[in-house]
């Protein structure tokens, strides 16, 4: 067993972050720190505005991204930050947009590619990468001057030294699934914790998988493709996915991976047999989400075998199969298409546990 090549860029923004502050850019970041009503995008979502007026990522377009950009230019050269309120309510009268009935608060601020932000993006983009828990603390109490820190640990942080002993410790302890203000005698911080990083592990890497690898990729799932032939698992096939991993044989596939709660799973190798010995390891993992392709009479005999190897109905009632949201699909597009469906569905409902 062994990895093919080395790990594949992951699409994020905060590996964009470091890029441009590691070539000395400045650029402008775009939070969206609080959200009411029907809005296109929630707390926590992240927009870069560069100098030349080019962004990455969006908070939902429309007026209040317009006007948004519109005042990262002016921040450029004002260097004081803002914190904007946008009413979405009257949004998209008189317009094609679309009138969404609620309203976003942003900050808006310069980040400038100093020593320690070199120091604090740096370290995110490794903890993301290796997907490790962290959290973003920024005081915005002088939008002025900001100053950001991360934390990584109980009692470890990296950045400006504005936080207690205490203060770490509690915001490390903040069960918090979105950006949040918090007041603390005179001062106001903003804590973001790092968005749940979750892993899609495909057991096959025929045509489906690859289609799927794409769209998993492109929803933000850290994308792991498993199988026995090197000739199919490779860079050419799957330019998305983060690992490729070729083993001798299925059975002794996951010896080198580690699945834990946000673990999903996707079994799609090319024959019954393969697939029934994934699924009765997947079963021993911690994994979120097992789905399993194929017809409903391929799964009734497959879960008989399990049942016969000591397998209870609880335990396959937990398995999705057929995978994939039924939409009629046909074509290896649309079932990676129905398949991408069904994992944001359940990802969302974990997020919201």
């Amino acid at each position: 067993m062994f990895l093919y090549g080395e790990r594949m860029k992951h699409n994020n923004l905060i590996k964009e972050e470091f890029e441009l502050i590691d070539k000395n850019e400045s650029f402008v970041l775009v939070v969206i720190i609080s959200s009411k009503g029907s809005v296109p995008r929630t707390a926590g979502t992240k927009m870069i505005v560069k100098k030349d007026g080019s962004i990455i990522g969006t908070i939902g377009g429309g007026a209040a991204e317009a006007a948004a950009i519109k005042k990262a230019e002016e921040i450029f050269y004002a260097k004081e930050s803002a914190i904007i309120d946008f009413n979405l309510m009257m949004e998209g009268i008189g317009t094609i947009d679309m009138i969404c009935g609620g309203g976003i608060r942003v900050l808006i601020s310069l980040v400038e590619p100093d020593q320690i932000n070199k120091k604090i993006f740096g370290m995110a983009a490794r903890l993301y990468e290796d997907r490790k828990r962290y959290v973003f603390v920024s005081d915005i109490t002088d939008l002025k001057d900001i100053k950001r820190a991360i934390i990584f640990s109980e009692t470890c942080f990296e950045g400006v030294g504005f936080l207690s002993e205490a203060m770490i410790k509690d915001f490390w302890l903040f069960e918090l699934p979105f950006a949040k203000f918090v007041h603390i005698d005179d001062k106001t911080f903003l804590i973001e914790p790092c968005e749940q990083i979750y892993t899609l592990f495909i057991f096959g890497a025929g045509h489906v998988s690859m289609q799927l690898a794409k769209l998993s990729s492109m929803i933000g799932f850290y994308t792991v493709i498993i199988d026995d032939r090197e000739e199919f698992t490779n860079k050419q096939r799957f330019e998305t996915a983060d690992e490729l991993i070729i083993v001798k044989n299925f059975k002794d596939s996951f010896d080198c991976l580690r699945v834990d709660e946000r673990g999903f799973i996707a079994i799609i190798t090319r024959g019954h047999l393969h697939d029934k010995t994934v699924l009765s390891k997947a079963l021993k993992t911690q994994a979120y989400y097992i789905g399993m392709i194929g017809s409903k009479k391929k799964r009734e005999t497959i879960y008989k075998g399990l049942i016969e190897e000591g397998f209870s109905e609880e335990e396959l009632r937990l398995i999705s199969s057929p995978i994939g949201l039924e939409i009629d699909a046909d074509s290896p597009e649309e079932i990676a298409v129905s398949i991408a469906a069904e994992l944001i569905k359940a990802r969302a409902k974990h997020k919201r546990k």
